[in-house]
């Protein structure tokens, strides 16, 4: 491409996330070959209706009770790296139910970046560590972490943030209430998503409010 050519890709990307993750981003199929992201139909849905909350709303709050194998968190993985890779002074923070699929969420992170594939659009990575990407020329970074207490995630101030599998945190209402409090306002993301796991507790709880219209979370 030529440096016109940059500017206008560059120009569309940043306004559609679903024409950027196909030409930016590479996941790997269920027969275990990398492939370009093309969102598949679930999430298409979850898009739009997050794009109409922020239009609406400048922020989002939503909960998500998802199936298995849809790809919701591949979704918000990598929505939050199309965000912060190209906005400045933005934070993410991905917390996870369980070890093994904090691990899983980071590689995903690690392969998105390391798959991007002009560097135009894949700012400088000054540090990683196991759980941590920062690109200080933009100052922004990437985080993932355990639901293990109530103190996790906090710290630093977060533009985006996702829980995994939420309604299976230990101490989950205290555990989302520390995370809400490093969230910043306006252009704000909170994605709170899981499977089912059983009537109560505090995801249970709020997506029931939520259907009653009773919250401000979709």
């Amino acid at each position: 491409m030529n440096e016109a050519e940059l500017r206008k890709a560059a120009q569309i990307f940043k306004a559609d996330f679903p024409i950027y993750a196909k030409n930016i981003l590479s996941v790997v199929n269920k027969e275990g070959e990398q492939v370009p992201f093309r969102l598949n139909a679930g999430q298409k849905l979850v898009h739009q209706q997050l794009e109409r909350q922020l239009k609406e709303q400048g922020k989002i709050r939503a909960l998500i009770l998802k199936a298995r194998q849809v790809g919701i968190s591949t979704y918000v993985e990598g929505r939050f790296f199309w965000k912060i890779t190209q906005t400045r002074n933005a934070n993410a923070f991905v917390l996870s139910h369980l070890a093994e699929s904090t691990n899983s969420i980071f590689n995903m992170v690690r392969m998105f970046y390391e798959n991007v594939p002009h560097p135009a659009f894949k700012p400088n990575l000054s540090s990683a560590s196991a759980a941590t990407l920062v690109f200080d020329e933009i100052n922004s970074r990437y985080r993932v972490g355990t639901a293990r207490s109530t103190q996790t995630g906090r710290g630093q101030t977060n533009r985006f943030v996702h829980g995994s599998e939420v309604a299976f945190y230990p101490q989950g209402a205290d555990i989302v209430a520390g995370l809400l409090q490093t969230v910043g306002g306006s252009g704000s993301e909170v994605i709170l998503e899981s499977t089912a796991n059983g009537a109560g507790g505090w995801f249970y709880d709020q997506v029931m409010k939520s259907l009653r219209g009773e919250t401000d979370w979709i």
